[in-house]
C-alpha cells in the first residue's frame, strides 16, 4: 500500500491518481537546458548583431560615387501638376540625371572674403528628358520633348514643340542656360507652301463660279438654272483652262453651253445629268475628257471628239439616249469601258486611226447601231464590248487576221467583212 503525498490517504501501490484530494501522483519534471548551451546561443546572437552593425556602419561610411570631376552624381525626379493653357490640359513628368558634374574649390585670403570657383565637366552618359502632352478641345495632341546638349561651360537644354494651325507648322526651340540668369530663345517657323486660290461669286456680267490657281482659271459652277451659258475665255486677266469636277452637275435646264478654245480639260462629271443640253462643241485644244463627263445628257444628238483629245474617260457618254452620231478623233488611243453604254439611238460611229483598244461594255446596248468599222490599229477588244447590239449587221476589218481574232466579240448575226 502507498500513501498519497498530499493528503496521506492510503492508495494502491500502482495508483497514479488520488481520488480524495483529486491530485495526480505522477511527478512532473521541468527540463532546463544546460548552462553551457545557453551561453553558446547568447554568444551567437551577439556575434550576428555585431556583424550587422559593422556592415551597416561600413555602408553608411562609404562616400557617394563621384564623376571624373569629383562631385556626386544625383538623380532628381519631379512631377509637375496638370495645368491648363489656352484650353489645353498639359501634364508634364520630368526625369533628370545631371548632364554635368561640378567641382568646387575655394581659396581664402586673410584680408578678403572667400571666392568660390565652379568647374563643369561633361558627363556623356547623363540624360535628361521631359515629355508633355497637351490635348485640346479638337482632340489634337502637342508633344514637347526636352533633350540635353553637350556643353563645356554651361548646362544647356533644348526644348522643341510643334503646333499646326491653318496649314502652318511652327517649330519653337527654347534654350535655357543654368549658369546665367538669362535665357536665349530661338524660334524657327516653317510654313507649308501652298498655291493661293481665290473663289469669286458670279455677277450679272459673269454668271459662273470659278477658282484661280497658278494663274489659270477653273470653272466650278453657275447659278443659271436654264438657257444658254457662254463661258468667257479669260477672267481677271487669266485664261480659263478647265471645266472642273461636277461643275455643271445636275443643271437640268441648261440647253446650250459654249466652251472657249482656251479650255484644255473637261474634268470628271463636269456635265453629268445636263438632261436638257441639246448641243455642245468640244474645243480643239481639249486634251482630256474625264470619267462620267457627259453621263445622262439625254438630249445630245451628236458629238465630235477632236484630234487633240488623248484621254477619253470611263463612261464619259454613258446614258446619252438620243446620241445618234459619234466621231472619235485620231488622238484617242483607247475607248474605255462603258463609254457609250446604252446610247440606244446611236447609228453611226467613226473610230480614229490610233485607237488600240475597246473596253468592257463600251457599246453595250447600242441597239440601233447597224454597222461599224474597226481600224487596223485596234489590237484589243473586250469580249463584252458589243453585247446586246442586236441591230449590228456589218463589221468591217482591215485584215483577215484581225477578223479572225475578233469574230467572237460581235453578235452571231453580224457579217464580218474585210475591206
Amino acid at each position: 500500500m502507498n500513501r498519497c503525498p498530499f493528503c496521506g490517504a492510503e492508495l494502491n501501490s500502482d495508483a497514479s491518481f488520488c481520488p480524495y484530494c483529486m491530485k495526480s501522483l505522477i511527478q512532473k519534471t521541468v527540463m532546463t537546458p544546460p548552462k553551457r548551451l545557453r551561453r553558446s546561443v547568447v554568444a551567437l546572437l551577439l556575434l550576428a548583431a555585431f556583424t550587422i552593425a559593422s556592415l551597416a556602419a561600413a555602408f553608411l561610411a562609404q562616400p557617394p560615387s563621384r564623376s571624373s570631376g569629383g562631385a556626386p552624381v544625383s538623380t532628381t525626379h519631379s512631377a509637375t501638376a496638370p495645368s491648363t493653357v489656352h484650353g489645353f490640359v498639359t501634364t508634364s513628368t520630368t526625369t533628370s540625371e545631371p548632364l554635368v558634374s561640378a567641382t568646387s574649390t575655394s581659396s581664402t585670403d586673410t584680408t578678403t572674403s572667400a571666392e568660390n570657383t565652379t568647374k563643369l565637366t561633361h558627363q556623356p552618359t547623363a540624360t535628361s528628358s521631359t515629355t508633355s502632352t497637351a490635348i485640346g478641345e479638337s482632340g489634337s495632341a502637342t508633344t514637347k520633348t526636352e533633350m540635353p546638349t553637350k556643353s563645356t561651360s554651361t548646362t544647356t537644354t533644348i526644348s522643341t514643340s510643334t503646333s499646326t494651325t491653318n496649314n502652318t507648322t511652327t517649330t519653337k526651340a527654347t534654350i535655357p542656360t543654368t549658369a546665367s540668369k538669362t535665357a536665349t530663345t530661338a524660334t524657327a517657323t516653317t510654313t507649308t507652301s501652298r498655291v493661293t486660290t481665290t473663289t469669286t461669286k458670279p455677277t450679272t456680267a459673269l454668271p459662273v463660279y470659278y477658282t484661280v490657281a497658278n494663274s489659270e482659271v477653273t470653272i466650278t459652277g453657275t447659278p443659271l438654272k436654264s438657257g444658254t451659258l457662254n463661258i468667257p475665255s479669260t477672267i481677271e486677266g487669266y485664261p480659263v483652262t478647265a471645266i472642273g469636277d461636277t461643275a455643271f452637275n445636275g443643271c437640268e435646264d441648261l440647253t446650250s453651253i459654249i466652251i472657249p478654245d482656251s479650255v484644255t480639260k473637261i474634268e470628271s462629271s463636269a456635265f453629268y445629268d445636263c438632261s436638257s443640253l441639246t448641243s455642245i462643241t468640244i474645243p480643239r485644244n481639249v486634251t482630256l475628257i474625264g470619267d462620267y463627263a457627259f453621263v445622262d445628257c439625254s438630249k445630245l444628238t451628236s458629238i465630235t471628239i477632236p484630234d487633240s483629245v488623248t484621254l477619253l474617260g470611263w463612261a464619259s457618254f454613258s446614258g446619252c439616249s438620243n446620241l445618234a452620231s459619234v466621231t472619235i478623233g485620231n488622238g484617242v488611243s483607247s475607248i474605255a469601258g462603258l463609254t457609250f453604254y446604252e446610247c440606244t439611238k446611236l447609228t453611226s460611229v467613226t473610230i480614229g486611226n490610233n485607237v488600240t483598244s475597246i473596253g468592257l461594255y463600251a457599246f453595250y446596248k447600242c441597239t440601233n447601231l447597224t454597222s461599224i468599222t474597226i481600224p487596223g490599229s485596234v489590237t484589243s477588244i473586250d469580249q463584252n464590248a458589243f453585247v446586246d447590239c442586236d441591230s449590228l449587221r456589218t463589221v468591217y476589218f482591215t485584215s483577215e487576221a484581225q477578223k479572225t481574232k475578233f469574230a467572237a466579240c460581235f453578235p452571231t448575226g453580224a457579217t464580218l467583212v474585210v475591206k
